[in-house]
């Protein structure tokens, strides 16, 4: 079976080329913004964009930080704190609307991350189901088992097609960009942590024992919830533009 790391999308890498084709416009020491503590989700990491309480954006060299590796409870992904005290950076020449391009994008692409591990885990649950054979039958043709794999794919799909619209929103209409990355995250967040729950009792016994893969799974997606700021903030997001355009259709009625 196919580990989480199989379906893990290169965002930080590609966050990290977005940076440095930014034009730099100035070098500075990052002392004001010390003790800044950020996740480092790649050990082959060489560069980090840093946000300060200003607004301004740094580049900043992994050699330059203090990096401590932690144990994290998703063993599958690196995790560091990183202090930029007194670090040298070079000032990047970013406008608060790229900064929260860049935001959005880090949203939408560890949503992304999250459904190529549901599909990985929806096609290891219905192989399992189709060669687990109990009292004479495979346990894919339980009606029970069968509701919660379609529950997978049904949230799967959902969380594809907000993936889509994230993509068009950032290249055609990027008005509409926070709102569909921050539903993107929060869909995929959901399914995927209903999606590693299943895997796992699917799979009965073996699913919860290190001899399976299914609980790096579930590991992952509960670490996923919770990085980059969290869920709780896009589903604010979406819960505003929601009651938004309510107010606006009631106002033109």
């Amino acid at each position: 079976m196919a580990r989480p790391n199989v379906c893990r999308s290169r965002a930080y890498a590609t966050l990290t080329s977005i940076a440095t084709s930014l034009a730099p416009s100035a070098s500075a020491a990052i002392s004001d913004w010390a003790r800044y503590q950020a996740a480092a989700l790649s050990s082959g990491v060489v560069s980090s964009s840093v946000a300060g309480a200003d607004g301004r954006v740094a580049l900043v060299q992994a050699t330059d930080a203090e990096i401590v590796p932690v144990a994290g409870y998703d063993a599958t992904r690196s995790l560091a704190y990183v202090r930029f005290d007194g670090a040298p950076a070079t000032v990047l020449d970013v406008t608060p609307q790229a900064a929260a391009e860049a935001w959005y994008l880090a949203q939408a692409l560890l949503a992304a991350e999250a459904v190529g591990a549901i599909e990985l885990a929806l096609e290891t649950s219905v192989a399992y189901a189709k060669e687990r054979f109990t009292f004479g039958r495979a346990i894919g043709s339980y009606q029970a088992v069968k509701h919660e794999l379609v529950e997978i794919l049904r949230r799967l799909e959902n969380a594809r097609s907000l993936m889509y619209y994230t993509g068009w929103a950032a290249q055609d209409a990027p008005e509409e960009l926070p709102v569909a990355a921050s539903a993107f995250r929060l869909v995929a967040g959901e399914a995927y942590d209903h999606a590693a729950r299943t895997q796992i009792s699917v799979h009965g016994g073996i699913g919860a024992t290190w001899e399976h893969d299914a609980p790096l799974y579930f590991r992952r997606a509960q670490l996923a919830k919770r990085l980059l700021g969290g869920a709780g903030d896009a589903a604010d997001r979406v819960a505003d533009e929601l009651f938004a355009q309510a107010r606006a259709a009631a106002a033109a009625a």
